[in-house]
């Protein structure tokens, strides 16, 4: 148990911190976007150090809150603006609580959970709002799951906090020792979902590619071009250039597993993901569309060879992420609410943004048949009226 005051610091770089610190803090595993390699490997692709506030009890790290204060936001998903319109602030209006990218934002990360949390939380408060006063930014903190709500509430101040739905996080959690009991509890019409998987695990077979378990360090070269393939097919706007730069520095840092498909030695699609204690996070696809056979490529490397894979390796979850709902759920998929909070002075018309934030949501609703049903959770998230019947 602390005995002492916390005592705030702020410190720039991950590195700058134990990686024993960072161990006790990912301890428990969930967080793999708050563990050290995914955060070095953030920070050597964005050229810029994590900031990070430290809270120390006792001559020991109890706690660290990342942060940042960025010039400008490159992805479309952690623009405010972008996804809500003109009644969001802009990003680089704002300091952002928390780890930033991956769309799962651990906030506060504590090593010490046996400590005295209402006081830890109101000292970070407290330098948060230091950092608001010095920089005159509002803070937002972007992509929480709906457990942490009251919390990181209390951390923007706990009062005047505006809270809407932003994404849903889908997760195949892994009963049982192989594919078939994967398939076996399938929920709904159980028959017709494990023959249509197992179609579509056929034709990709019969298809002729060379399938293959690749480390990302061995690859990373090939993958750019397929992986930006897919980003301007959805719309999206990147370079091979900056994609590359992203893949090797994530290949520097991190132990990823690639799944191929190929034919005369061409890569032909891919799917990047990282294990992380017993889940496997699905981060990227790519693909060379002109060359693909049609045969459920997409499925088979994002989903099918990450399940297999799992239960080989002995993990129980498979992280897909946000978007594209309806085939998740189809796959067995739960999904995960999570929320964006904004502090006080972010938003200058509160019931605007959350209308906004919600006609967004309902764009989900040929997915997902309750969208305001899965984003119900109990805490500040309903009394903040983010839920329109809430």
């Amino acid at each position: 148990m602390a005995t002492t005051c916390p005592v705030i610091s702020r410190i720039s770089g991950v590195r700058s911190l134990d990686p024993a610190v960072w161990r006790r803090l990912t301890a428990d595993g969930p967080h793999f976007y708050a563990s050290l390699p995914w955060l070095a490997a953030q920070e050597d692709f964005s050229g810029q150090p994590q900031r990070l506030l430290v809270a120390e009890q006792d001559g020991a790290v109890t706690a660290v809150l990342p942060y940042a204060v960025p010039d400008r936001e490159f992805n479309p998903f952690y623009e405010p603006r972008a996804l809500w319109g003109e009644r969001a602030p802009a990003a680089d209006g704002l300091i952002h609580l928390g780890v930033g990218r991956g769309y799962d934002n651990p906030v506060l990360l504590e090593a010490s959970p046996e400590g005295e949390r209402g006081e830890l939380v109101a000292a970070l408060a407290n330098e948060v709002g230091r950092l608001v006063a010095e920089t005159g930014r509002p803070a937002v903190a972007q992509y929480v799951r709906a457990t942490a709500t009251d919390t990181v509430a209390a951390l923007l101040g706990g009062t005047a906090v505006t809270v809407v739905p932003v994404g849903l996080n889908a997760v195949i959690r892994l009963p049982g020792t192989g594919f078939d009991d994967y398939l076996r509890a399938l929920p709904g019409s159980r028959a017709s979902r494990r023959r249509k998987i197992g179609y579509e695990r056929r034709r990709f077979e019969a298809a002729g590619y060379h399938v293959g378990c690749e480390k990302l360090r061995d690859c990373r070269d090939e993958l750019a071009p397929l992986l930006v393939q897919l980003q301007h097919k959805h719309g999206q706007s990147a370079t091979t250039e900056s994609t590359a730069r992203l893949l090797g520095s994530q290949a520097e840092h991190l132990d990823g597993i690639v799944f191929t498909c190929r034919r005369d030695g061409d890569l032909l699609g891919f799917s990047l993901v990282y294990p992380w204690h017993d889940a496997l996070h699905v981060r990227m696809a790519g693909f060379d569309y002109p060359r693909l056979a049609g045969a459920f490529e997409y499925f088979n490397l994002t989903t099918y060879l990450p399940i297999d894979h799992a239960y080989r390796h002995g993990l129980r979850e498979v992280h897909l992420g946000m978007e594209s709902y309806r085939a998740k759920l189809l796959r067995g998929a739960v999904l995960a609410p999570t929320i964006t909070l904004l502090g006080p002075g972010a938003v200058d018309d509160p019931d605007g943004l959350r209308a906004a934030a919600w006609r967004r949501a309902a764009a989900w609703e040929n997915e997902i048949h309750d969208t305001a049903g899965a984003f119900t959770i109990t805490g500040v998230f309903k009394e903040a009226g983010a839920c329109p019947n809430g």
